[in-house]
């Protein structure tokens, strides 16, 4: 903590006082809730994976973002099994993965998001982390046309098909929700754009036409989420100059509430058990879901500073769930029946430099 704070006091002297503020919050809230963890005696997530791993076969099914007690309220609607509570290993995904695999692996992991399987991504934030060099194979799974982060149901038919040509599947399958961008009824995405660069791209690309006179006469922004229901295709939508606008900013400009936000994460988090219930049919293997770390909606904002999941250390970030699938809900049906080839012109296997910030931009961590 003393290098970083002599490094900040030489880069910006004036932010000293808010900078050693923030760290020792961060450290009462750490130390604070370790002993919470301790008292109610929560395992650690981090050994019970690296326990899992041992299975001759077995898939590990992460889901981003997922609180315990969200799940808790939703899992009985879409699979069967055991449940438990444990601590996740960190608050956020790019924390989480080194955190929790900090060897060598002989596994796949198939991931809807970026962190655990780019180390580009990792050499953007400046931190040391080789997703290639720590498992047998790290694949990022995502539509080759579309919003990079929609890509849930993608996951699953990718994954059940990886797995009907393995030899034997050990496996993790990284599900991109519920995490945002909220992708239920109610659609939430962390970007606006400005109507004025809306045209010029409209104009210069050829879909002036699809833009509602309504938008030019009234608004100075328009909400992401809004561009993609117009019909405008995947490719145009990428040329559209987008600004961050994260929840915190629409809950404080009046466009979003606490409880319409919540009500957008448990949409989330039932579109994705969905998938992870068409996924485990295919399995008689091992299964448990579990989660990187939770989310953070509003209700400890006196402790949490912000939304989502903020650099601190509470339970709605840590407590995520431990869920052993049983055999009512595996082995529903055989790999060898889904008898579809991967088409990879399908999926974006390649990302570039561009394709990295896109997606860290989507998942408002840009």
């Amino acid at each position: 903590m003393f290098a970083a704070l002599a490094k900040e006091a030489i880069k910006q002297p004036e932010r000293i006082p808010s900078y050693v503020s923030h760290n020792l919050r961060k450290k009462w809230s750490e130390t604070k809730y370790n002993i919470h963890k301790r008292k109610e005696g929560i395992p650690g997530q981090k050994e019970l994976i690296h326990d899992l791993i041992e299975n001759e076969e077995f898939v590990l099914i992460i889901l981003d973002s997922c609180r315990f007690d969200y799940f808790e309220e939703e899992f009985s609607k879409y699979i069967t099994g055991d449940l438990s509570r444990v601590w996740s290993a960190g608050n956020r995904t790019p924390r989480w993965t080194p955190n929790t695999w900090d060897r060598e692996y002989d596994l796949d992991y198939l991931s809807g998001i970026i962190y655990p399987v780019s180390s580009d991504a990792y050499n953007d934030k400046g931190w040391d982390f080789d997703p290639e060099a720590t498992f047998k194979n790290s694949i990022h799974v995502v539509p080759q046309h579309g919003p990079p982060t929609l890509s849930s149901k993608m996951l699953t038919e990718f994954a059940i098909q990886h797995f009907a040509k393995a030899e034997r599947i050990r496996s993790v399958v990284h599900y991109p929700r519920p995490h945002q961008p909220y992708v239920g009824e109610r659609k939430i995405f962390s970007n606006r754009v400005k109507v004025k660069e809306l045209v010029a791209a409209a104009e210069q690309h050829g879909f002036r036409d699809e833009i509602p006179d309504s938008v030019l006469s009234e608004s100075e922004y328009v909400m992401a989420e809004e561009v993609l229901e117009w019909g405008i295709s995947h490719s145009d939508y990428r040329q559209i100059p987008k600004e961050e606008y994260r929840v915190q900013e629409r809950i404080a400009d009046g466009r979003l509430t606490d409880e319409e936000l919540r009500e957008a994460y448990r949409e989330n988090l039932r579109h994705v058990l969905s998938e992870v219930k068409r996924l485990v049919k295919y399995l008689d293997c091992t299964v448990v879901v579990s989660a990187d770390h939770g989310e953070h909606l509003g209700a400890f904002s006196d402790e949490l500073p912000g939304y989502c999941h903020p650099d601190y250390t509470h339970p709605v970030l840590r407590e995520v769930p431990w869920f052993i699938v049983d055999d009512k809900s595996k082995n529903k049906k055989q790999l060898s029946e889904s008898n579809v080839e991967i088409d990879r012109s399908k999926y974006k296997l390649d990302m570039t430099e561009q394709d990295v910030r896109e997606q860290l931009r989507a998942l408002g961590y840009r």
